[in-house]
């Protein structure tokens, strides 16, 4: 099979289950019509905790290896040995577009690129992309802080300008007023906001393929992958040991069922703006309910006050949010890192650490370790010294507890034209030779994952 488009939309973590209940009931016709046009595939992720987070697994995707040979362990991380499919097809002449995929480890393309916003750091590529990434990646990552994003400048301004040049919709202008108006009228409206975000970055991005001649582009969401960790648990109550609070947003109930759908008009917009390329719906994991879960993420209240607790604060550290519970603590030297990870072992909540960090040379990757909704009111022991804390003083929970948890199992539709469904599950690894076998670019030698047949 050739084609002259190849589009990857990277729904993270959409379960096949509840694809199949919401389309059984009317409620995605866009995503029956689309999977009714393919050939569909569940993927197999083949790995468990700690190594089954998006973060690894949509590696796999994009380099066609699986998490043990590309080593990619977390956010931001980009030393690897493989090239991703993006630069593979951009090697070979053809002109990509990234948008978005989560921790891939892209350095050079014939084309746009946009990281992931929990990667504020890395470049975006042409440069003027930039206002884009900044202000999404504030927003995104600033969030959960207690509730709201971070009043510090985002560029909004810039990120306006950009949007308006390039390719910004009345629809979405009218949408993003109407759910700013709807949080004014009621504040337990903000978690829809989330969706609002999809709209901006599909604007841009159908701009960003016709303006560069994109012949492969990744989009990715993980609006609906938020939902279900967070309201799997209130759109099911009756599944669950422990129900929703009662305090809790009547809405809530509708937030995963409303992630969905607005999945679905996002993949109207796909197949009415991109009617002769090749679509493949790829969620690489997927989650299910936790049923007995009590987990809460924890998320220090003031960066500064916790380092003022480890007795790290000085000239040079610095701290960066990432996603969730995980942060980068940054130092000057690798010996000043080595101390400041023995400064936060000091830390323990009955007997066990507070924080869990992996050294990167010069910075700390980590978070909170601790995760039970009821340990707010456990006392922090510091190692040597008689100034303890509790948890609840320096970490607040993000969110609620948590009721959706990875699943391996994802689904890979390739919107041929022709409906067949393959039963046995295929690796992640199959889904990079497939696709540079669309453009009859030769697949890599450490790329052992089989090619699907499509026809």
């Amino acid at each position: 099979m050739k084609t002259d488009r190849v589009i990857l939309v990277e729904f993270n973590e959409l379960s096949p289950v509840l694809l199949d209940q919401f389309m059984a009931v009317g409620d995605l016709p866009s995503f029956r019509r689309f999977h009714d046009e393919s050939v569909v595939y569940t993927t197999d992720a083949e790995a468990s905790q700690p190594n089954l987070e998006p973060w690894i697994q949509w590696p796999t995707v994009h380099l066609g290896v699986s998490y043990q040979e590309h080593g990619i362990r977390h956010l931001g991380d980009e030393d690897s040995a493989h090239r991703p499919i993006a630069e593979l097809l951009s090697a070979a002449g053809h002109r990509v577009g990234i948008c978005g995929s989560m921790n891939v480890p892209h350095r050079q393309v014939n084309g746009f690129s946009i990281p992931d916003p929990w990667n504020s750091a890395a470049p975006t590529l042409p440069e003027w992309l930039a206002p884009f990434h900044h202000t999404v990646s504030t927003m995104v990552q600033e969030s959960s802080r207690d509730g709201k994003a971070s009043q510090r400048d985002t560029g909004l301004v810039a990120f306006a300008r950009l949007m308006i040049r390039h390719g910004l919709s009345a629809e979405t202008v009218l949408k993003v007023v109407g759910q700013l108006a709807s949080e004014q009228r009621d504040p337990g409206m903000r978690w829809r906001r989330a969706t609002m975000l999809d709209r901006l970055q599909y604007d841009l991005f159908r701009n960003l393929v016709g303006r560069s001649h994109a012949r492969f582009a990744t989009f990715f969401s993980n609006s609906t992958a938020h939902l279900q960790h967070y309201f799997w648990r209130n759109m099911n109550p009756t599944e669950f040991q422990t129900p929703p609070d009662g305090t809790e947003h009547e809405s809530l109930k509708n937030a995963v069922r409303y992630g969905y759908m607005s999945m679905d008009r996002l993949l109207q917009r796909f197949m009415a703006d991109f009617p002769d390329a090749l679509l493949v719906l790829c969620t690489a994991l997927s989650q299910e309910a936790w049923r007995d879960s009590t987990k809460v993420t924890y998320r220090p209240r003031d960066f500064e006050s916790l380092l003022d607790f480890a007795e790290l604060s000085g000239e040079g550290v610095t701290v960066q949010p990432v996603m969730a519970e995980e942060f980068v603590v940054r130092f000057p030297t690798e010996a000043a890192a080595l101390h400041g990870a023995a400064q936060f072992a000091r830390l323990r909540v009955a007997g066990e650490p507070l924080l869990s960090f992996v050294n990167k040379g010069t910075y700390l990757v980590g978070g909170c370790s601790i995760g039970d909704a009821g340990s707010a009111t456990s006392s922090i022991e510091k190692a040597g010294s008689a100034n303890g804390r509790q948890v609840g003083d320096l970490f607040y929970p993000i969110h609620t507890v948590r009721s959706g948890r990875h699943n391996p199992h994802g689904a890979l539709w390739w919107r041929t034209g022709e409906h067949r469904v393959v039963e046995d599950s295929v690796p992640l690894m199959a889904i990079a030779p497939t696709i540079l076998s669309l453009f009859d670019v030769e697949t890599p030698s450490y790329m052992s994952g089989p090619q699907l047949q499509l026809q």
